[in-house]
């Protein structure tokens, strides 16, 4: 976890105390921080931290050590809001499902895996896998929902499709007819036998333990060029 976007007089300090914090929430091994020892700052730069870092509310274990906390307003509001988006990108991706369901189309979330919610609801857009001889009929099924296909962001094997309500955007879904950035670099038949029920939504297919990894480890090198080899 990183400190990214921390404001200047957040000290090196107070940002190492911020992740250990956090960590102790997720990991009960580590011990917990007393809700006394911990200050309003703290508690005011949490939902910062959880966005930089890609963390989600909806994902904290339940325990005497994250209840309190979802009792602090900040934190609770923060937890409102990602419910919320939570339960309407949820609800646009179902009118999705549904319809590429009854034409024998399965898409799997290529991002999605890691934990609970398996839905990938922080994502700026819905990453799906489908086989490819299926493209034709998503398509026109995206089209008939109201989804518009941005062609001028169209990729090798990658199309996006956004769909709109009132002029604000209400689901993007980036449709993958292979697994690659740039490259490929994973077979996407085994991938797709190896596919499994999300644990937390029988209604969604996500990659397997570590077909997910291989995912997360390409996008890192190849699209977001965290890392690199040497």
């Amino acid at each position: 976890m990183t400190s990214a976007g921390q404001p200047v007089g957040l000290s090196p300090d107070a940002q190492r105390r911020l992740a250990r914090f956090v960590s102790a929430l997720f990991h009960p091994g580590l011990p917990p921080v007393p809700r006394d020892d911990c200050p309003q700052w703290l508690l005011n730069e949490l939902p910062a931290f959880f966005t930089n870092n890609k963390l989600t509310f909806l994902s904290l274990p339940k325990s005497p050590r994250t209840a309190w906390l979802l009792e602090c307003s900040v934190i609770a509001e923060a937890h409102r809001a990602e419910a919320d988006r939570f339960a309407r990108l949820r609800a646009e991706f179902e009118l999705v499902r549904v319809a590429w369901q009854e034409a024998g189309i399965e898409p799997v979330f290529i991002k999605a895996g890691a934990g609970v919610p398996s839905f990938p609801h922080l994502s700026g857009n819905l990453d799906v896998y489908i086989l490819p001889e299926t493209a034709e009929s998503a398509d026109a099924i995206l089209c008939r929902l109201g989804f518009v296909e941005l062609p001028l962001l169209r990729e090798p094997n990658k199309l996006l499709y956004k769909r709109f309500r009132r002029g604000d955007e209400a689901c993007a879904i980036h449709l993958h007819l292979r697994v690659e950035w740039c490259v490929r670099f994973m077979f996407e038949d085994q991938m797709w036998l190896r596919r499994q029920e999300a644990p937390d939504d029988p209604r969604l297919w996500v990659p397997a333990p570590e077909d997910a990894l291989l995912i997360t480890l390409a996008h890192s090198f190849f699209e977001n060029k965290c890392y690199k080899l040497s």
